[in-house]
């Protein structure tokens, strides 16, 4: 296992034929570059477990081919960029254990690709937005142990490929949508520690995939 312990430089920004940028489990530090807009060809950045700080430059949203960013296990903060949600390849976000503070926008029910976004144990807050329905192909949805508030949208039954949701921990109101049964797809739901009220509806039977259900400290 390498352990490179520096900061990444930015004349990185001069290798712009580069197609991946895994760094991953090292002890980088400093900021994430805004040169890495430059990599036209990008398709995968991994970054996670280092030691980075500051913002997720929005420069990131110009490698309009990439398919995968791992930004996980830093101390990121600020905003997650807008634009990410606008990339047209992207198909994994993953941000889980970062400080990151911002609501999700609209923007993202635009990426019907994304497979797979985490992005627990932040500080983000807001409500799950109803756009989160057009996320069709979405099978990992992971938003515990944040500031969520808000109740569990209705669109989000659209989403019928979901085998994963956990919104644990956070401020949710409300009642558990009865649409739910239509994601049979579903194998773990937890919606732990948040102030979710009301009875269980029958429709869960319908969860026949169903594995893992935690409702506890509601």
């Amino acid at each position: 296992m390498n352990q490179i312990s520096c900061s990444i430089p930015t004349q990185i920004g001069n290798c712009k034929s580069l197609t991946h940028i895994e760094l991953d489990n090292n002890e980088i530090t400093g900021t994430i570059p805004s040169k890495i807009g430059n990599f036209e060809n990008l398709t995968l950045l991994f970054l996670w477990q280092n030691h980075l700080e500051g913002s997720i430059p929005s420069s990131v949203s110009n490698c309009q081919n990439l398919e995968a960013i791992d930004l996980s296990q830093n101390s990121l903060t600020g905003l997650i960029p807008k634009g990410l949600f606008n990339l047209k390849s992207l198909n994994k976000l993953l941000l889980l254990g970062n400080e990151l503070s911002n609501q999700l926008p609209p923007d993202i029910g635009s990426r019907s690709f994304l497979i797979r976004f985490r992005a627990n144990y932040n500080h983000l807050i807001g409500s799950i937005p109803r756009e989160i329905g057009k996320l069709t192909n979405l099978n990992f949805l992971d938003r515990g142990s944040n500031r969520l508030t808000g109740i569990i949208q209705l669109e989000i039954s659209r989403c019928q490929n979901l085998t994963f949701l956990d919104l644990h921990s956070n401020s949710i109101i409300g009642i558990l949508p009865a649409s739910l049964d239509k994601i049979v797809s579903l194998r773990l739901f937890d919606i732990s520690e948040n102030e979710i009220k009301g009875t269980l509806s029958p429709t869960l039977g319908s969860l026949v995939a169903l594995n893992k259900l935690v409702l506890r400290k509601n």
